[in-house]
């Protein structure tokens, strides 16, 4: 009995596996990541690595294990002589996936909460204790950002205005 031709087999083959492979393609045309990110906060930033040299801190996301360059946004929220302050965060990329440098914005005077926040509703709030600003400090030969640091917190869902401003609140008083 004579062997079918390779082209048969490749034919049947492609016959076959095609409803497969488009039905994927209609069912879930670009595969979603599969749950939310997760974030971290490196302090101080490393003074020896040149894309983190003088940075207020450092911010790492994850998916999973894995690090990802998730789109990040973020405020300074400050009280600084009684009154209300609010500036903006710039995350400079490190050229490293998933790590982001944020120089120091914000007034070296007065208490503040970082609140860092990714599209997927998952925030990060840093609280920084009076005369929360960056001071700089020699290491081996390189200056390096000290920060005096209260709590880091994640948080889910809604960015919750009324816990930044409690924060705030207990900060400005020296609680």
């Amino acid at each position: 009995m004579p062997k079918p031709p390779l082209a048969t087999f490749s034919a049947v083959a492609m016959i076959v596996a095609l409803p497969f492979l488009t039905a994927r393609s209609t069912v879930d045309p670009a595969p979603t990541a599969y749950g939310p990110p997760w974030m971290s906060v490196e302090m101080p930033a490393n003074p020896l690595d040149p894309a983190t040299r003088e940075a207020a801190f450092v911010v790492h996301t994850y998916r999973h294990s894995q690090p990802e360059a998730i789109p990040l946004t973020g405020t300074a929220e400050g009280v600084v002589d009684g009154e209300r302050r609010s500036v903006s965060l710039t995350f400079r990329p490190t050229g490293r996936p998933g790590v982001f440098a944020i120089d120091q914005s914000w007034p070296e005077s007065g208490a503040w909460v970082l609140a860092v926040s990714t599209s997927e509703r998952v925030h990060m709030l840093i609280e920084m204790g009076a005369g929360g600003g960056v001071t700089r400090t020699s290491y081996y030969g390189k200056s390096a950002a000290d920060l005096a640091l209260r709590s880091v917190r994640i948080v889910t869902g809604k960015l919750p205005e009324e816990q930044i401003n409690q924060s705030l609140t207990a900060l400005a008083m020296g609680e």
